[in-house]
């Protein structure tokens, strides 16, 4: 159904529904392929729609994903990727817990390691970066995969810091 232009507002979940490609990569097998979020993202991957009725606020896809299923985000908890996969919004794969759950979930998965009061990459991951970034992947999407900022990927990307990481 069209509707016309600033007369009436589509529906949320049909406007969610337009913006997820269901064909997904296969991150973690044992939970199949994710929904990406093929509308706007933040600068660490992590999808975005505008709220019904309000253009100048938005909420996070995942949120929404997990609204439309029925499940609510309790004040003081956030919403974890168990693919590990930022625009992910497939309800199966998202769950809740505390920051300090989704800190432990990087550091069990590899993702993070901590070091000085600030959690750096690893080697391995150093060398997974350089292999991605050789096979043309963006920075941004690097770095919301790894939990770090864009400028860290850079720096190595520039060989500024990491210069002994090896190639695998």
């Amino acid at each position: 159904m069209s509707y016309p232009k600033g007369k009436i507002k589509r529906p949320l979940a049909d406007r969610f529904w337009q913006k997820v490609d269901k064909n997904g990569p296969i991150i973690r097998p044992e939970l199949g392929p994710c929904w990406i979020w093929t509308g706007a993202k933040c600068s660490k991957g992590y999808g975005h729609i505008g709220k019904p009725a309000c253009h100048a606020r938005t909420m996070k896809a995942a949120k929404v994903a997990l609204m439309l299923a029925g499940r609510e985000v309790p004040a003081g908890q956030l919403i974890r990727h168990r693919c590990d996969n930022p625009p992910c919004v497939r309800q199966d794969h998202l769950i809740l817990g505390s920051a300090q759950d989704n800190s432990n979930d990087a550091k069990e998965r590899g993702r993070l390691s901590h070091k000085g009061g600030h959690f750096t990459l690893t080697a391995d991951q150093v060398s997974e970066i350089r292999i991605l970034l050789a096979h043309g992947i963006f920075q941004k999407d690097i770095a919301a995969h790894y939990g770090v900022y864009q400028s860290a990927i850079c720096k190595i990307n520039r060989g500024y810091t990491w210069k002994g990481a090896v190639l695998k």
